[in-house]
C-alpha cells in the first residue's frame, strides 16, 4: 500500500525505491506500536462495554 501511495504522490521518478522504503519504514514505526499496544487496550474497553449489556 505504501508503494502505491508513493507512486500516486510522486510518480515513477529517480529515487522512487528509496522514497518508497522510507515511507514504508515510517508507516511501520506507527503501525506496529499501535497494533501491539493500543489494540489490546481497545479490545479490553470494548469487552467491558459489551459485558454491561
Amino acid at each position: 500500500m505504501s508503494g502505491v501511495l508513493t507512486f500516486i504522490n510522486v510518480g515513477m521518478i529517480e529515487g522512487f525505491l528509496f522514497r518508497w522504503l522510507k515511507s514504508f519504514f515510517y508507516g511501520l514505526l506507527i503501525a506496529f506500536p499501535t497494533a501491539f499496544f493500543v489494540a489490546p487496550l481497545v479490545n479490553k474497553i470494548v469487552q467491558k462495554i459489551i459485558s454491561k449489556t
